[in-house]
């Protein structure tokens, strides 16, 4: 189930657990539904790269972007997890070559050890 799907049915995201430097929520009807990982917000991170994050993971939970950007599709890959691409606007601090920018730029990485 892709998050657009569930949000027109009115599912809302249930926070399930932190797993390393994810958060996991369930979205969907129990038993059964999606299990979605979104970044955790650094409570030592910038301002800019959680307020980037943010919109990731508000896009990424409820399948569009505050750019208008709309969840695509989603295609499963070799490994059996089901990806949906999101085309973010080129400026969009939610996009990935952005996000990415500003992950190096402020050296932060996402460390399944430590968290965020």
């Amino acid at each position: 189930m892709t998050s657009r799907r569930a949000a027109r049915r009115g599912d809302k995201p249930e926070f399930v657990g932190r797993n390393g430097p994810y958060d996991t929520f369930r979205l969907g009807p129990k038993p059964g539904g999606t299990l979605l990982l979104v970044p955790a917000i650094g409570d030592a991170w910038p301002a800019e790269v959680k307020n980037a994050v943010e919109r990731r993971r508000r896009a990424t939970l409820y399948g569009r972007c505050d750019c208008g950007a709309r969840q695509g599709r989603p295609k499963r890959a070799p490994d059996g997890v089901l990806h949906a691409a999101m085309a973010h606007e080129h400026d969009c601090p939610a996009g990935n070559e952005v996000i990415a920018e500003l992950f190096r730029f402020h050296g932060i990485t996402l460390d399944p050890e430590t968290g965020p």
